[in-house]
């Protein structure tokens, strides 16, 4: 069992859970994020996961899991970093979102999160 993936995953499944039960609180929590100036501090946050998801990502059986995840979070904490001032007007784009589009997307986030359990779980 690698517990770095176990708690990352457990993280991702609770916000996920969040967004497709609650959206509006989640488009709070984006507009808190906006207001606060924190979009570099949430890309920062996502790098440091993806290369602790990637560094772990050979001592389990499926690390093609890992690496995609692993990757995909890294892109976009770099977007975040490098475009933050810009990545806030895309934030305020997704407070338009229709909620039925944002639960489709937590869907996807759930099943990352699944899959990244199960990652971690059968090292």
């Amino acid at each position: 069992m690698i517990l770095f993936y176990v708690i990352i995953s457990v993280v991702f499944f609770i916000t996920s859970l969040m967004l497709f039960l609650k959206p509006g609180l989640m488009k709070k929590l984006y507009l808190l994020l906006i207001n606060k100036s924190l979009v570099m501090v949430y890309g920062v946050l996502e790098i440091i996961m993806a290369l602790g998801i990637l560094h772990f990502k050979s001592d389990v059986k499926y690390g093609i899991i890992p690496l995609i995840i692993g990757i995909l979070l890294f892109l976009d904490g770099i977007l975040y970093v490098v475009f933050s001032s810009k990545k806030e007007t895309l934030l305020k784009t997704v407070l338009n979102i229709q909620v039925k589009t944002l639960k489709k997307m937590s869907l996807v986030s759930l099943i990352a999160a699944l899959a990244l359990l199960f990652t971690g779980l059968s090292a």
